[in-house]
């Protein structure tokens, strides 16, 4: 009997390993490109060495990324800084961001949302 109890406990504790191992990310990988690539257009390429460039629609950002968990984690941006009429920069501002499959939500310090970019086709 006290067998049996040891074998159910083992088995059970194992089955709780298993199952964590399960519970990693499940964001799926945010390595591409994200936005439009159009003229004046926002847009985010996140590359696989954790370097991330990109453009706010007129200037050019370039700055690094992690994924802890489910979240993106930006460092901060570089950016050139030229004037540009009727173009809202405000993807530089992004410090972290979320993903779906084809939405990525770029949030600031403060946690709130600043806006979305779709992930393009490769």
């Amino acid at each position: 009997m006290a067998t049996t109890k040891r074998w159910v406990a083992a088995s059970a504790a194992g089955l709780v390993l298993m199952m964590s191992g399960c519970a990693s990310s499940t964001a799926p990988d945010p390595v591409g490109t994200w936005g439009d690539a159009g003229t004046h257009k926002p847009q985010l390429i996140l590359a696989s060495d954790g370097t991330v460039t990109g453009t706010d629609g007129c200037n050019t950002l370039n700055g690094n990324w992690t994924l802890e968990g489910d979240t993106i984690e930006f460092g901060p941006f570089a950016s050139t800084r030229m004037a540009c009429p009727n173009v809202d920069t405000w993807r530089g501002n992004a410090v972290s961001a979320t993903t779906d499959i084809d939405t990525m939500r770029l949030i600031d310090d403060t946690g709130a949302q600043l806006g979305t970019l779709d992930k393009q086709e490769s």
